[in-house]
């Protein structure tokens, strides 16, 4: 329940993302890697709407946090960042729905992270508004940078 999926060719992306290689294209020699990664939603103001169970361990905010704050994607971004982050995410969405981003996210700790983050905005028919489906991959657990994302 929860996050929709993503379908076609970004499949292979976000598996990519995520820690699943598969070689040759048309092979079933499918080889995975253990990585810590999370998903969460966003509504069009970029305020997130919807955890994974990964997301405390990844970011340090529970659920409740999240129910709570109105916590939202900005806040995860460091204030330092944020232009650079937010003008990266404007020029590929407008090349595209599928955008690919590597940057720190600030932990409720106020630690940061480095992650690799995968993200797709779609029109949601049931609320008749535009959401956005994220992935976000610990750097510091793709298996040695072994695991690259398409950029």
């Amino acid at each position: 329940p929860g996050l929709p999926g993503s379908t076609g060719a970004p499949d292979a992306d976000i598996a990519a993302v995520t820690g699943i290689v598969k070689t040759p294209p048309d092979s079933e020699d499918v080889r995975s890697y253990a990585v810590k990664y999370s998903r969460y939603q966003l509504d069009v103001d970029n305020v997130i709407l919807e955890v994974d169970d990964n997301f405390e361990a990844m970011t340090g905010y529970t659920k409740e946090d999240i129910k709570k704050s109105g916590l939202s994607q900005n806040d995860l971004i460091a204030e330092s960042d944020r232009l650079e982050y937010f003008m990266n995410v404007d020029q590929q969405m407008s090349r595209g729905d599928i955008i690919y981003i590597e940057h720190d996210i600030v932990r409720k700790d106020g630690r940061m992270i480095h992650v690799y983050c995968c993200g797709r905005r779609y029109f949601d028919a049931a609320t008749k508004t535009i959401h956005a489906d994220i992935i976000i991959v610990d750097a510091a657990s793709t298996h040695h940078g072994k695991v690259k994302m398409k950029m």
